[in-house]
């Protein structure tokens, strides 16, 4: 299990950026990027049993088995070959690029066929990649068939999709290659798996956290998150650019003694400490406490660890 290192942003802005910043962080905003990987899952099903083929001559080396010749120039191969461009090009899923993966996933018609209809050679050729994906595509808990999935993934894929948390693939983009390689990977050669993009981009394993809303005013907004391992802050310098904004990151780390504070103004960085977390003698029961530094024990609601 990692530590936790503890988070505090104090994020200062005009009383719009501040709600919209508010709407984000509190999972109230459709995540249509969800939506996108769904639908790409099952483009990327399609391509595997030949359902779907490009309409012009395409390699595409991290799995050679998606591209099976060409395909006369329907528009359902069309917008196939245009999300296989796409895909090559491991995209950032940003709202815009989201939506016209489900416009594709539409113009490809693959939700009118049906499971039973698609000859037997091909749907185990689809059962193949499924097996080895099923976990990074449908959760790691869930037993789902591959009918069910595709049956349902359709309808997964037109769904509002909404977070109960906060997703920092809302600040910075996700990779379209990278979510179908998944976060444990091993499946499209060459491309990073979702553990170790998301440790270069986010700077921590995971992108969605818990959020502690501390103060929501005007002009400010306060929260405390726990990441795993080292703050994010590559997310921080990214709001502050997106949004024009001032944003205080502090972060502390007990389990490994490291303590900071960064301030990031419309992305620029304008400030930096980095300290080792100051302990106290042991007690007679063998604990410590932290006793500094004095701006982490002022700012900041608790130490990770």
């Amino acid at each position: 299990m990692p530590n936790w290192c503890a988070n505090r942003l104090i994020i200062n802005a005009q009383p719009e950026t501040i709600e919209t910043l508010s709407q984000i962080i509190r999972g109230n905003v459709e995540i249509t990027y969800q939506r996108a990987v769904i639908a790409s899952q099952k483009l990327f099903l399609a391509g595997i049993g030949g359902i779907l083929k490009p309409t012009e001559t395409m390699v595409y080396l991290p799995y050679p088995a998606l591209v099976q010749g060409i395909g006369s120039p329907t528009p359902e191969n069309q917008a196939f070959t245009r999300w296989l461009q796409l895909l090559s090009d491991n995209v950032e899923l940003m709202q815009e690029r989201a939506e016209e993966i489900l416009s594709l996933f539409e113009q490809s018609n693959i939700k009118n066929v049906v499971w039973g209809s698609i000859p037997k050679k091909k749907r185990m050729a689809m059962k193949v990649v499924f097996e080895q994906k099923r976990y990074d595509w449908s959760g790691f808990f869930t037993r789902v068939s591959l009918d069910y999935f595709w049956t349902q993934c359709d309808v997964l894929a037109k769904m509002p999709c909404y977070n109960v948390d906060f997703n920092m693939a809302l600040i910075i983009p996700p990779l379209l290659a990278v979510e179908i390689n998944g976060f444990n990977g091993g499946f499209l050669q060459h491309v990073a798996r979702g553990y170790d993009d998301a440790l270069c981009r986010y700077g921590t394993k995971w992108t969605r956290v818990d959020v502690d809303i501390i103060d929501c005013s005007n002009n400010t907004f306060v929260i405390d998150f726990d990441t795993a391992w080292s703050p994010s802050l590559e997310v921080t310098q990214c709001l502050s650019e997106r949004y024009q904004c001032e944003v205080t990151h502090y972060y502390a780390e007990s389990g490994c003694g490291y303590c900071g504070c960064t301030i990031f103004n419309n992305g620029e960085e304008v400030e930096q400490q980095a300290d080792d977390l100051i302990f106290s003698e042991e007690n007679d029961e063998g604990y410590t406490d932290i006793i500094g530094p004095d701006y982490i024990l002022k700012n900041i609601g608790h130490y990770g660890g």
